[in-house]
């Protein structure tokens, strides 16, 4: 650091202790700031177990260690966070603008007390011009580098520091690779920066020259105008103008190489350390996380054997890795688990509704018709504060023996099961993503209107499949006054309803165009009856 720095510094130690300390603080609070809002999602909206520290402070604080009082605590640190973040911002911006204009006074005083020391001859050969161009703009550019230039080395140092200590805590050989240019840049910074400041110096000595000419000019205006050298005056400060500009083009082709370079030399360790990565991961060494969302644990079996009642039997992990517990219940479809089972070419379907464990455990019993392949869907309800209302989770599962796919029927407007007619009226054109409604009849054998009993918190259930990708939707029929039967996509909702002894209007909204089965499943008269109609959609 020049002398002359030092000796402006050495007497303001404690301002810029304070400055340092109060910018280590705001550091300290960025990095701080999101913890809060971490503890909250994984411990007071997840279910992962809070750190020891946090019971411990918790206790200290008078609390108990709940999510309700995890969530408050989360709150108020947030607040002084903010708070302690905004103190040591004013701190910094306040005591470095005072530091510099101390700075900036004390060496305009020195300065113009040295100017007074000088002698007469000094005064002769140098123009008052560039004298004041010293007292004002280079005054101001020390000053800056004083003040803010100087506590931002220092930072941004300490920080690099910092960055180099963690990045080889985590692996040691990218490190070495990020930082093996290093060498090469200071090297090429030192010849640039040696460029940089004779371009500078002859900016400062063109902008000296500048203000010498327009100050004289000016000075002694009545002499020329008097003397009628207007003319020779202006062609003067156009020469000296010029000159400054180019020299300002000139130390700024100079500082434009630095960016380029240090951006080439970035993308060069970038790639290099892509290289080195990508060796890893294909030898087995460096492994990519997979994003960490809700899966299935322990599904067993994998094979059935046709037509044996057979148990299924699995597990819904969270995010956290701990066993989903916790469901919605209540009236409504739209609670627990949704066990759905069907065939790959949509030729029979299993639907059920299985208890769940304490520990999480989900098993039922179940029994599929025919070899073949089974998608297994499992549509789960979990018991959340949050905008999650439900998901799904999928798995392929085998009946043993000679599959023998059966293509899918045409439409047909009346479906017959065991004696009961269900009849699709009028049927509408269906569109993608856009809600319509199936207006359905359904008699008994003998003609009368069919009576609808609640199966599974609703009237009737409409499990739709698309052909060939197997994609899923499941819309309801509920009772007047049932709440919890509105299926949603996206922005828009549809809801079925009976509208009548033995009618049903049942909901339709289908994400993507293809030909679809619609599964329709009522229970009449004490049994279940699946109804299947074949549906285009455009």
């Amino acid at each position: 650091m020049p002398p002359l720095l030092l000796q402006l510094l050495r007497p303001r130690r404690r301002a810029l202790a304070v400055i340092l300390a109060a910018m280590l603080v705001q550091t300290v609070m960025s990095l701080a700031a999101p913890w809060p809002l971490k503890i909250v999602i994984d411990t007071v909206i997840g279910n992962q177990r809070q750190p020891e520290w946090i019971n411990w402070l918790l206790t200290m604080l008078g609390g108990a260690a709940h999510k309700g009082h995890i969530a408050v605590a989360a709150a108020i640190a947030t607040v002084l966070i903010a708070v302690v973040t905004g103190a040591a911002m004013y701190a910094v911006s306040y005591f470095t603008e005072s530091l510099s204009q101390s700075i900036g006074n004390d060496l305009r005083v020195r300065l113009y007390s040295h100017l007074q020391e000088l002698s007469l001859a000094y005064y002769d050969t140098t123009r008052v011009g560039t004298i004041l161009s010293t007292l004002t703009s280079d005054v101001q550019t020390i000053q800056s580098f004083a003040s803010t230039a100087t506590l931002n080395i220092v930072t941004n140092t300490l920080t690099v520091v910092g960055m180099i200590v963690v990045m080889l805590l985590c692996r040691w050989d990218f490190t070495l690779i990020a930082v093996a240019v290093t060498p090469l840049l200071f090297l090429f910074v030192l010849r640039v920066n040696k460029a940089v400041r004779t371009a500078v110096r002859e900016v400062r000595t063109h902008q000296s020259d500048l203000t010498a000419i327009l100050q004289e000019g000016l000075q002694s205006i009545q002499v020329v105008q008097a003397f009628g050298r207007e003319d020779h005056q202006a062609a003067q400060v156009r020469a000296a103008s010029m000159n400054t500009v180019m020299a300002w083009l000139n130390a700024r082709r100079v500082s434009s190489l630095l960016s380029p370079i240090v951006g080439m030399a970035i993308a060069l360790c970038t790639g290099l350390v892509l290289w080195r990565g990508s060796l890893l991961i294909l030898a087995g060494t460096l492994t990519v996380g997979a994003a960490r969302t809700y899966r299935l644990a322990q599904f067993t079996p994998a094979t059935f054997e046709p037509g044996k009642p057979q148990p299924i039997s699995f597990t819904i992990e969270q995010p956290s890795g701990a066993p989903l517990t916790r469901y919605r219940t209540g009236p409504g479809p739209h609670t627990g688990v949704h066990l759905i089972i069907v065939r790959s070419d949509l030729g029979a379907i299993v639907h059920k509704h299985p208890p769940i464990g304490a520990d999480g455990r989900i098993s039922e019993e179940i029994t599929l018709p025919a070899p073949g392949r089974y998608r297994v869907v499992i549509d789960a309800y979990p018991k959340l504060s949050g905008p999650l209302r439900n998901f799904q989770l999928f798995r392929w599962v085998t009946v043993a023996g000679k599959a023998t796919p059966k293509p899918l029927p045409p439409f047909r407007s009346t479906v017959t099961v065991d004696g009961y007619r269900f009849v699709l009226n009028h049927p509408p054109a269906l569109h993608a993503i856009r809600a319509a409604f199936l207006n359905l009849t359904v008699t008994r054998p003998d003609g009368s209107p069919a009576t609808f009993t609640p199966w599974f918190g609703a009237l009737a259930h409409a499990i739709f499949f698309r052909s060939g990708s197997l994609d899923y939707f499941h819309t309801h029929v509920c009772a007047a006054g049932m709440t919890g039967c509105t299926s949603v996509f996206g922005p828009t909702r549809v809801t079925g309803s009976a509208t009548g002894p033995g009618q049903l209007r049942v909901g339709v909204l289908l994400p993507v165009p293809g030909t679809w089965r619609l599964f329709l499943q009522s229970k009449v008269d004490g049994r279940v009856l699946t109804a299947p109609f074949t549906l285009v959609v455009r």
